[in-house]
């Protein structure tokens, strides 16, 4: 008879425990998804802005940052999406790139390439490299461009080329393309070069990509392609390095 007793008590209890589980099943939210979405959306977040820009899925830690037009920037968790921590840009400022490197963090350009910051991995302002007032803009001005070459960081815009140190921030030089030296080698007309691109060479430096105005046929255009670069231990840029140029055969400003 014990034997039936105890039997029967350990019955009642899952039974029990059976309706326990069921009642807090009923009772948690559902969380069912689309066969179309398994393995595709892991996880979504709200309030932080329409996202103008990402860096996905960097490692150590395991974190995406974004930029919103809340002018918010912030790391994000891989697992659930959670935000580590969110930056919030001064005055309003929206961002126009973000840039992540290794060992340094974020890179933050905004005010249509006046301004920079660097952020730690962890959220912090390490510098801030803040021009004056955003760059004026028009159908013909492009983008602001960023490019960072081992230790230094270069930013074009508003027709400048700056390049910063990466560790501080120090700016190294400021570039513009009036230049007589490489306007004569390209053949073009003094004060008419206008940089667009930027990409990174061999030496530590950029390739900068501009258009200017045939000096001998004032109507025609010109493709241009010259170097810069920092020097190992120097202050200072090196001169122009001129590439190359490519009659474009349309007319100026077209």
């Amino acid at each position: 008879p014990g034997g039936e007793t105890n039997g029967a008590m350990m019955a009642a209890r899952r039974v029990m425990l059976t309706a326990a589980a069921a009642a807090a099943l009923l009772a948690a939210p559902a969380a069912a998804i689309y066969e179309d979405e398994a393995g595709v959306i892991d996880w979504h977040i709200k309030n932080v802005g329409m996202v103008t820009d990402a860096v996905v899925r960097v490692k150590n830690p395991p974190r995406s940052y974004v930029a919103t037009d809340k002018a918010i920037v912030a790391a994000l968790r891989h697992d659930d999406g959670s935000v580590a921590w969110r930056y919030e840009m001064p005055n309003g400022e929206l961002v126009d790139e973000l840039r992540y490197v290794e060992d340094a963090g974020l890179l933050v350009l905004s005010k249509r390439g006046r301004s920079l910051r660097r952020l730690s991995r962890k959220g912090g302002l390490v510098w801030d490299q803040s021009g004056g007032g955003a760059a004026a803009e028009t159908p013909s001005t492009p983008p602001p461009r960023m490019e960072v070459v081992d230790d230094t960081v270069f930013v074009l815009a508003d027709n400048a080329l700056t390049a910063s140190d990466l560790a501080t921030g120090r700016v190294l030089f400021v570039y513009f393309p009036d230049d007589e030296k490489l306007a004569e080698k390209a053949g073009c007309a003094p004060d008419t070069l206008m940089m667009h691109a930027l990409r990174p060479r061999g030496d530590g430096g950029v390739t900068v990509v501009a258009t200017g105005r045939a000096k001998r046929k004032s109507d025609k255009a010109k493709l241009v392609t010259f170097g810069l670069s920092r020097q190992s231990g120097a202050d200072d840029a090196s001169l122009a390095v001129f590439d190359g140029v490519v009659d474009l055969g349309g007319d100026f400003g077209a």
